[in-house]
């Protein structure tokens, strides 16, 4: 098999990692690339790159869905610093069947001289070489066997990411994976959500945790659908996590614990609230925030509050919710699934949903 290998810190992996080893896939006709992740860098310090499980973990979301781009662990089973020759050697050891080619930038070309035993290395694999602005054809070693890749120029790097996400600046689509995206700012990789936010998430998923597997599931596919819509439309981002993670915590809470906090937290309820609890789970997940942080956005506490029995004058952030909850795919109902995925104007679509929230409602007083 002709193998790709595409070596680096992907701290974090972003779009022009995914970009670059689909063309080195396509014109060397590889059968697969696979990414290495750098376990104990050489030239870099320890403390710029977060944890390699992190690292790992955010580069299996983005190639979930690229079934020929995988992942070796080969520098982590090795352990110690993670010098290229002794990586390709390893894999060469263990895949002697295999043809590799490592894929590295011109920058990188420009000073592969300077590399652990680059003589040895040569002999070891030939290199895919992407073209970067700036960087001349030349080659510092003898006897290296390129191939020269072009891909479309692109400013995306790691380092700007970490920066911008740092200072709360908003990331494209273009540049980071929708997931990745969601992974760093919902578990504050790179200090991304900052202390706020980090912490009241932190508060709402020591309740979350305690909920059986099939609700968090849902929970967490919901608080994903948000932030999917809500930088889609514009809208700031941490509350729609915020509203998405928290909306049903109280979804399968007793009568009695939901009336409490509720009632205690100042939210006026229905009659039809008052007989029926379970109508009430946003108010009283509503008042949880309330009670975890006295200074929790009010546009919050309204989307969590009303989202069980929506109305159209709901704020920006209450549509939201409504949409990702009664749209989340693993409900599985066909109407829900075909408006789900039509592309409608997000007013129209949300417009649709209260139709089916209505029809809902008239069944359930129509049955009582």
């Amino acid at each position: 098999m002709k193998i790709g290998l595409f070596g680096g810190s992907f701290n974090p992996i972003h779009q022009q990692h995914l970009q670059i080893a689909r063309a080195a896939k396509d014109k060397l006709k590889l059968d697969s690339v696979w990414f290495v992740p750098v376990f104990q860098p050489v030239h870099k310090k320890s403390g710029e790159l977060v944890a390699y499980e992190i690292r790992r973990e955010l580069l299996q979301i983005a190639l979930k869905d690229e079934p020929d781009l995988t992942i070796s662990d080969v520098e982590k089973e090795m352990g110690g610093l993670s010098y290229t020759v002794r990586t390709v050697k390893q894999l060469k050891y263990i895949y002697p069947q295999n043809q590799f080619f490592l894929i590295i930038g011109g920058d990188s070309l420009a000073e592969l001289d300077s590399w652990r035993k680059v003589d040895e290395l040569v002999t070891l694999t030939e290199f895919i070489v992407i073209e970067r602005p700036g960087f001349e054809r030349k080659v510092p070693v003898k006897n290296v066997k390129i191939h020269w890749l072009e891909t479309s120029k692109s400013g995306i790097s790691s380092t700007d990411l970490r920066n911008r996400l740092k200072r709360g600046k908003l990331i494209n689509p273009e540049e980071l994976h929708a997931k990745v995206y969601y992974e760093i700012l919902s578990n504050n990789f790179y200090n991304a959500s900052g202390n706020y936010y980090s912490s009241l998430i932190a508060k709402i998923d020591d309740r979350l945790n305690n909920l059986p597997a099939g609700l968090k599931k849902h929970i967490e596919a919901v608080a994903y659908a948000c932030f999917r819509y809500a930088w889609t439309a514009g809208q700031p981002l941490f509350p729609a996590i915020v509203a998405g993670l928290s909306h049903d915590l109280f979804r399968i809470a007793s009568d009695r614990e939901i009336l409490d906090e509720a009632l205690n937290s100042g939210f006026e309820l229905s009659e039809t609230e008052k007989a029926l609890p379970m109508l009430a789970h946003g108010a009283a997940a509503a008042g949880f925030l309330k009670r975890i942080d006295e200074n929790v956005d009010a546009g919050i506490l309204q989307a969590v509050r009303h989202h069980t029995r929506p109305e159209s004058d709901l704020n920006d952030l209450g549509k939201i919710l409504v949409l990702a909850d009664t749209l989340e795919p693993s409900r599985k109902i066909e109407e829900r699934e075909e408006l789900r995925k039509a592309d409608l104007p997000f007013e129209e679509k949300f417009r649709r949903v209260l139709e089916i929230k209505n029809k809902q409602r008239h069944k359930k007083v129509f049955k009582s």
